[in-house]
């Protein structure tokens, strides 16, 4: 089912992205521009850029400015952990990009996101060689996902949203559904009522993880998303069949940019889950740079 899917969706893309391009190159010029991103975004990054990320980096991918947000306090509560991880952080939008190159550093390397074209995606996946695949929140790619997954390299979904409506649509086209988020290894979601409209998709439960729900970053408890991802990146990466592991432990990964998210992360936390939790205000674009940067500085 998957090859169909990929099939339909590939031959779907490109007039969909010519169609997208003139109000994409609008939209960017009033954010200020593609600034030179653009053989990066086709699949051709700079010989100083590959330098610099080299191989082996956990690649995270944030659509936009609220969930780069949440990427970047997740890379830096996943390094205090793990202090030799190094993250490649991809973004879509230039006012996100602008962010993640402020907090780059010798551990994060940040990318504009490549357009999912299958020999796009070959090419970056031949050439980075991760460790492991984040997405944050609902920016799937598939060819991405097919890409990282024919290649042995583990796949996860952090901060999972689904929405009553979404599932609804998600289950007019159940199989294809199934095929695109089966391939995932892990899924970690933030509202309690979101595991059923998952399973209702025909999702092994195994890999769905109910955790913590923090506005702006990632709530750190005794057992966190950081220590789940460790068990599938890098020379561990052969454990991802073990499924049942995943679900022993709790998944802590959290994120919004709604002051509602607050009360409810501090709300889960009072129920009775363990750990430090730090309860902060919504995100707001303007002041987001200095607290990305306090971010991966803590």
């Amino acid at each position: 089912m998957i090859r169909l899917f990929l099939f339909l969706y590939n031959l779907v893309l490109p007039p969909v992205f010519l169609a997208m391009l003139p109000s994409a190159v609008a939209k960017a010029r009033r954010r200020g521009g593609f600034s030179g991103t653009l053989p990066a975004r086709f699949g051709f990054p700079s010989h100083r850029l590959l330098e610099r990320i080299s191989t082996g980096r956990i690649w995270i991918h944030a659509v936009s400015v609220g969930e780069v947000g949440i990427a970047l306090k997740f890379c830096a509560g996943y390094r205090e952990r793990n202090p030799e991880a190094r993250f490649l952080l991809t973004t879509t939008t230039p006012t996100a990009l602008a962010i993640a190159s402020e907090a780059s550093s010798d551990w994060l390397e940040a990318m504009p996101n490549p357009v999912d074209l299958p020999i796009v995606t070959s090419r970056l996946m031949r050439l980075l060689s991760p460790s492991a695949l984040l997405m944050v929140e609902a920016d799937l790619w598939p060819n991405r996902i097919a890409a990282a997954k024919a290649a042995g390299i583990p796949v996860a979904l952090l901060n999972a949203r689904l929405s009553t409506r979404s599932e609804r649509r998600f289950r007019l086209v159940k199989p294809f559904s199934a095929a695109l988020f089966g391939q995932l290894d892990l899924i970690t979601l933030t509202d309690p009522s979101d595991p059923d409209r998952w399973h209702s998709l025909g999702l092994d439960p195994r890999i769905i993880q109910l955790g913590f729900h923090l506005g702006g970053g990632c709530a750190i408890g005794k057992f966190a998303p950081f220590d789940v991802v460790a068990d599938f990146h890098g020379p561990q990466a052969n454990r991802l069949h073990q499924r049942d592991e995943l679900c022993q432990r709790l998944t802590g990964c959290a994120g919004s940019v709604h002051g509602k998210g607050n009360r409810h992360g501090a709300s889960l936390y009072k129920a009775g889950f363990s750990g430090k939790v730090n309860e902060v205000g919504p995100l707001e674009p303007k002041p987001l740079a200095s607290c990305a940067a306090k971010a991966v500085a803590t």
